[in-house]
């Protein structure tokens, strides 16, 4: 199988499940019960946020990748819409199921939101196990699970990776379990069967974004022809000062093409070099501009065929100043943010900025830096301008930038989020850490507490608090007796960053092999 990176939405689903194996052989209290109707809302919002990906993904590629071959990428849409089509099917059907249990139920809770009577457990196995429901689910679950991977070539489907499935499972004596059994048994309530419900219904949803993506990929796998061409125009700045030349690159983009173009621009021939029309206009007076640009491109057969660029439009300004962040035009809370301040005719040394907000700005070696605390996230602050001419201060502009908190890390233990390990390689770990990936700042956060459950392979439970991002005595221990087939899962992670905000990062969940 290939390997897929696990989401937060299936770590959260997989937390669910160990704390259902863990909790259904036990009596249930009213805590037990509102932590299923907590893990019920979360599976909820990551349902809705997952087929909102997936609707935009299947947007961008009608907008960007439809309208340049229709012929051939309608093909691969259809497949795709296929694949949204059956799981809404089998979602549908979930939805039916879960609304006829509710309703023998009484529904929810107004005053609560809770399920009513959601810790009756006869209910649960008489609706899906006598009354065959569950079986009915199960066939249901893997006919769209066979038919999904239909959709794909025979030597491809052994490459796809996503749950949904319903399969048997092994208990801890060895012994097989029916997948009903499993997860509508006699000991689980309501409550319980409601949160399974939705798990499944997220199964689904996730392997509906997977298989999209997977299918509209091949887009990028076909092979590349020569008959579709744009003419491009590429300008390195829209705005020069009066006096100084306008560049712009006049170009026909197309797949590989060695033939000739003939460009011009408003009518007059330009250079071309590899293809690149060089364009350059030189203004002495300020005003906006505007200009077209035609490319002219022989075909195979001989003939001409013109391609337009869109009306581009550029300003030549008199002497002003341009305040801009390296970091976008945001500052983050509780790090330094650095700056690069210049004006056109005028040396950096001339130059003074004043800032109008909260934080402090100060002079480096390659500029400035803009510094502000958890007191400032939120807000706004604007840099202003200036500089002295024949004795008067002359403001040359401002800029307004946002205050942000910096990004909320994702917790890791030996380096990762979630997965398997052998039991050798956990207890020679010593702490946890967070890091935030792919963000401009080097950022450390530090690590303040954390609960970790460790689930035995006969289901027996034990929790741990430690404080700090290393491993305290007790949790040491408890590693070094872990077994084979245990899951070890921390959650409650609390950590604070250099802004001084609070944050609760993502559980981690790892399976011992």
């Amino acid at each position: 199988m290939a390997k897929s990176k696990m989401t937060p939405r299936q770590r959260l689903v997989n937390l669910m499940y160990l704390v259902l194996l863990a909790m259904l052989a036990l009596s249930i209290p009213d805590s037990v019960l509102n932590a299923f109707k907590n893990l019920d809302d979360n599976l909820q919002e990551s349902i809705q946020k997952n087929q909102f990906e997936t609707s935009s993904y299947l947007a961008s590629f009608r907008d960007k990748r439809l309208k340049g071959d229709p012929e051939k990428n309608t093909i691969i849409l259809d497949r795709a819409g296929q694949a949204v089509s059956l799981v809404a099917g089998l979602n549908n059907y979930i939805d039916s199921l879960k609304g006829v249990l509710l309703d023998q139920t009484g529904g929810y809770r107004k005053e609560t939101g809770e399920v009513a009577n959601g810790e009756n457990t006869d209910l649960t196995y008489q609706f899906f196990i006598k009354k065959e429901n569950a079986a009915a689910l199960r066939k249901r679950i893997n006919e769209t699970r066979s038919r999904l991977l239909a959709l794909f070539p025979e030597t491809e489907r052994h490459t796809l990776n996503f749950k949904m499935s319903a399969t048997d499972k092994k208990t801890a004596s060895g012994q097989t379990e029916s997948w009903e059994m499993y997860n509508f048994g006699k000991e689980t309530p309501v409550t319980a069967a409601v949160t399974i419900l939705s798990m499944l219904k997220s199964e689904a949803v996730n392997a509906e974004n997977y298989l999209v993506k997977k299918i509209l990929g091949h887009y990028d796998e076909s092979v590349i022809t020569l008959d579709r061409f744009v003419a491009t125009a590429s300008a390195p700045t829209a705005y020069v000062l009066a006096g100084q030349p306008y560049r712009a690159d006049v170009y026909l983009n197309s797949y590989n093409s060695a033939r000739a173009a003939q460009v011009t621009v408003n009518g007059q021939s330009i250079p071309v070099v590899n293809g690149i029309g060089k364009y350059e206009s030189r203004s002495s007076r300020p005003g906006v501009y505007t200009w077209r640009g035609t490319v002219r491109m022989r075909q195979t057969d001989g003939t001409i065929k013109e391609f337009q660029t869109e009306p581009q439009t550029y300003q030549v300004a008199a002497p002003s100043a341009t305040i801009a962040p390296e970091k976008l035009n945001i500052f983050y809370a509780g790090i330094g943010n650095p700056l690069r301040i210049s004006a056109a005719g005028f040396s950096t040394d001339k130059l003074n900025v004043s800032l109008s907000g909260p934080g402090s700005l100060r002079r480096t070696q390659t500029g400035y830096s803009y510094q502000v605390g958890s007191e400032g996230i939120g807000k706004r602050v604007v840099l202003q301008t200036t500089t002295t001419v024949d004795g008067r201060s002359i403001s040359l502009g401002s800029q307004e930038f946002r205050i942000k908190k910096l990004k909320d890390p994702t917790a890791k233990f030996a380096g990762k989020t979630a997965g398997t390990m052998n039991p050798v390689v956990l207890r020679n770990q010593d702490f946890i850490y967070a890091n935030v990936e792919d963000f401009e700042f080097d950022v450390k956060y530090s690590i303040r507490r954390f609960t970790v459950t460790i689930v035995g392979p006969s289901r027996e439970l034990s929790v741990i608090q430690n404080n700090g991002a290393d491993f305290g005595q007790q949790l040491k221990a408890a590693f070094n007796s872990v077994r084979p087939g245990s899951k070890v899962i921390f959650d409650n992670i609390l950590c604070t960053g250099p802004d001084g905000v609070d944050r609760v990062l993502n559980p981690i969940i790892m399976t011992i092999n």
